[in-house]
């Protein structure tokens, strides 16, 4: 760990930061929902390999995906051509999935939706 701290200063689990005005969620691990991700904060993870597909503002920034370390406005490029979705918000910056061309994705959504037609039956 020693080697880190010489190299980059600070190791955190997860960090918030604004950059150019944008904010970041960072975690080494991949999240279904960041803060403010409904309003445009892109999501930043490693831990799969490149392995792991999600919508959303979300990059893999973990070397087996790029073959490099991107820079935060690489990041901020790539996920800026993306689609604000997070499957737990039925509303995304102020548009419904329908009006993004979304329709209910994997089973999460799946589930949620399921789980919200429940408690309108039995709550």
């Amino acid at each position: 760990m020693d080697k880190v701290y010489a190299e980059f200063g600070e190791v955190h689990r997860l960090l918030e930061v604004k950059h150019n005005g944008v904010k970041i969620v960072m975690c080494h691990f991949p999240m279904y929902e960041w803060n403010q991700g409904n309003c445009g904060a892109i999501h930043t993870y490693g831990h799969t390999h490149g392995l792991f597909k999600k919508m959303g503002k979300v990059l893999d920034v973990g070397w087996d995906a790029h073959g490099r370390i991107l820079t935060l406005e690489e990041v901020i490029e790539i996920a800026d051509k993306k689609v604000i979705y997070q499957p737990c918000h039925n509303k995304n910056n102020g548009l419904y999935r329908e009006e993004i061309g979304i329709e209910s994705i994997g089973k999460i959504t799946r589930w949620w939706r399921l789980l919200k037609d429940f408690s309108k039956l039995y709550f």
